[in-house]
């Protein structure tokens, strides 16, 4: 086993080590959002654009360019967490629908009216808008980003891009992420997807992590490791799932302390986690 670049032994000695177990780390398993990609822009600067760009294209007089794009982003985490907390998984549970657009679009539209767009005002453009927001921007790299290292960690990490181990998603995602994934030029590296409107489970559930095993085809004892930017859904919900876990967060070492809980490994970026892996497992 090779001794990690300078750069990983300082994470590592930032960490509280992953198990010292002598078995190797057979899966490695990565959130999405956050982790593996992040947005182009924000939230309410895209669904700006999206009602600008739509209300210009049918000649409409409108005030949409005055739009507070901080509202717009306060308006959609609202309408967001109200949407999941009423129909989960993307309403995975509660229709059956093939895909999440029936989700989305109330959700978008109610994300306008809470950033400030009179419903009737809204309603010539809004189709036009959706349209562009679920079937182009959200799933294409009109607004979504690769994160710093992202592709170069999973190829060194990845058995079918040469690596030597199993390496998965779990995600709390609608179901055009494997097609996200494509786009983003990383699906290559990736063994399964396990997203949540698919699964009809979502993290921290050990349910959804439990798929995960089954699908890499390991057993239940086998050393796994999940790496995620969020403490309750990625860090907690791996550790009570029995993974170990990385978080991938600035100056997480602090926060974690403070929540009186810990991750195995704290790194703040994805460029290490190779090395420190290969260290650890």
């Amino acid at each position: 086993m090779r001794l990690p670049c300078r750069a990983a032994r300082g994470a590592i000695r930032s960490a509280v080590a992953l198990s010292a177990a002598t078995a190797p780390i057979e899966l490695v398993t990565f959130d999405c959002t956050g982790t593996l990609f992040e947005p182009t822009r924000s939230v309410g600067e895209l669904y700006k654009a999206a009602l600008v760009a739509e209300a210009q294209k049918l000649g409409l007089d409108t005030t949409f360019s005055s739009l507070d794009e901080r509202a717009l982003d306060a308006g959609f985490a609202e309408a967001y967490a109200s949407a999941a907390q009423i129909r989960p998984c993307f309403g995975a549970l509660t229709s059956i629908a093939r895909t999440s657009e029936g989700w989305w679009r109330p959700l978008v539209q109610e994300t306008y009216v809470r950033g400030g767009v009179a419903r009737d005002a809204l309603a010539p453009a809004f189709p036009g808008a959706f349209d562009y927001l679920y079937n182009t921007a959200f799933v294409t790299t009109d607004g979504w980003r690769l994160r710093p290292h992202a592709r170069q960690a999973l190829e060194q990490l990845s058995r079918r891009a040469g690596g030597a181990r199993h390496v998965g998603v779990i995600s709390n995602w609608d179901e055009r992420l494997p097609l996200l994934l494509q786009r983003l030029g990383i699906a290559h590296t990736i063994d399964f997807v396990v997203a949540s409107r698919l699964e009809k489970v979502e993290k921290p559930s050990r349910e959804i992590f439990d798929r995960a095993r089954a699908l890499a085809g390991v057993s239940a004892d086998a050393r796994c490791v999940h790496v995620g930017d969020s403490f309750a859904l990625d860090v907690q919900g791996a550790v009570d799932a029995g993974f170990e876990a990385v978080w991938i967060a600035p100056r997480a070492k602090a926060v974690a302390a403070a929540r009186g809980a810990t991750p195995h490994l704290y790194l703040s970026t994805l460029e290490t986690l190779p090395d420190a892996l290969e260290w650890f497992g």
